[in-house]
């Protein structure tokens, strides 16, 4: 299970002096796993653990850069002078690459960004600005999709709206939390 998604494009950066900034910052997320790690494992029916999608747990005790990336299941790509000049997915699912990319953003330079294609033809990028990602939508429709899927679309970026800005806020959140948040924001927008 999960939602398959490749790389289009990308403009990447992050000079040398911020590399070990980046890895420490990547290294600390481990601790916050419980509140914002969408992986799990359960038994009987209930949640036992969480984990960062697709990343293996005790990530935070790799030493180098290029290889904290690959264990997230992406390339960084150094020059020989040690600046991450370009970036590469190593995956095929959509994991908690966000959360990834929200870490390492105060390092990464401005005018960065990663275009990314899903299964369903939908597009997005992930653009930098120096101090934060900053999460842009831009979805693709197929002639003849109808007005219903057009909200379907609306929700879905509302939905990823609202947990961007828990997140941002460092609130931890429930799936009913979610919804009730999302039902007030779709009666304000729809009426």
């Amino acid at each position: 299970m999960g939602y398959c998604m490749i790389l289009m494009y990308s403009e990447f950066h992050i000079a040398a002096e911020d590399v070990p900034k980046a890895l420490k910052a990547i290294q600390e997320m481990e601790s916050r796993v419980s509140d914002r790690g969408s992986g799990f494992t359960a038994q009987g029916g209930h949640v036992v653990s969480r984990n960062y999608a697709w990343v293996s747990e005790g990530f935070s005790k790799i030493k180098s850069f290029d290889r904290i990336m690959e264990e997230w299941r992406w390339e960084a790509v150094m020059d020989d002078d040690g600046n991450v000049d370009e970036i590469q997915f190593l995956g095929e699912k959509l994991g908690d690459d966000e959360q990834l990319f929200e870490a390492i953003a105060p390092y990464v330079k401005a005018g960065s960004y990663i275009e990314m294609e899903g299964e369903d033809g939908s597009r997005w990028q992930w653009t930098f600005d120096g101090k934060q990602m900053v999460g842009k939508s831009m979805e693709t429709h197929a002639v003849g999709e109808s007005p219903a899927d057009e909200r379907l679309v609306q929700l879905r970026t509302e939905a990823e709206k609202i947990v961007r800005d828990l997140r941002n806020k460092g609130e931890s959140f429930t799936p009913e939390k979610l919804a009730d948040l999302l039902e007030k924001a779709i009666q304000e927008s729809w009426g």
